[in-house]
Order: structure tokens, then sequence, then C-alpha cells
């Protein structure tokens, strides 16, 4: 966690993450997990995370507003809890939405040049007539 103009300082509890306004299109990757799996959050949203063992980021799959709960359990016997929000906009494009978009161009384009060619073609043998 951290507070623009404070001091970077992890986070020493447990503690749980929860979307507030139930949106899917986020997921979370710790150290001891390779890839992100965004269908299951339940790990991180039903129990606490030891942060010494697992240090956790958060991913965004979409635009716009997220709203987030923390609950963090100190040594004490009460629970700390805080909202947060956070406004992301213009997210990075999918590599498969990428080469989608990159692919589609190259058939119009090729398909524009070879009508281009039927075109001069006609034209061509209209003129040798």
């Amino acid at each position: 966690l951290q507070q623009e103009l404070k001091d970077d300082i992890p986070l020493p509890y447990e503690y749980k993450l929860r979307e507030i306004n139930d949106r899917v299109d986020w997921c979370y990757f710790s150290d001891d997990v390779a890839v992100p799996d965004c269908r299951n959050r339940t790990s991180i949203e039903e129990n606490y995370l030891n942060p010494v063992a697992n240090t956790v980021g958060l991913q965004w799959k979409g635009p716009y507003l997220y709203h987030f709960e923390l609950e963090a359990r100190g040594t004490t016997f009460c629970s700390l809890k805080t909202e947060f929000k956070i406004w992301v906009y213009q997210p990075p494009i999918l590599k498969s939405i990428k080469w989608l978009t990159v692919s589609i161009t190259a058939v119009v384009f090729c398909l524009l040049l070879w009508l281009a060619y039927l075109n001069q073609a006609k034209d061509f043998h209209l003129r040798e007539m």
C-alpha cells in the first residue's frame, strides 16, 4: 500500500481485498503464482493473505472505476477496514486484439490491392481490343 508523498512501507499485517461493485474484470498475482488467474479470486476476497509470504499485485482487464475494500488484521483484537477507488483510463490492448486488428488490416489492404489490379487488368484488356 502506498500513499502519495509518504514513504513506501509494506503492510506488515494479514489482509483481504474485495471489489465492492462486483466487477470481475480484474485479477491479482503474487510471488507464488506465475500467471494471474482471473477466474479464482476467492483466496484474496475470502481469506486473509500474509504480505510477507505473498507480494500481491493487481491487474486490470478493463477501464473505468474500481472500488475496493481492504481489511487488515493486525496484532490487536480489532481489524482495520478502508475503501479506496482506482480509476483506470485507457488500459493497454490485449495481444490477441492487437494481432486481430493487424491481421484484418492486412487482409483489407491485400483485398484493395487485388481490386486495383483487377481494375487495371480490365482497362488493359479493353485497350487491346
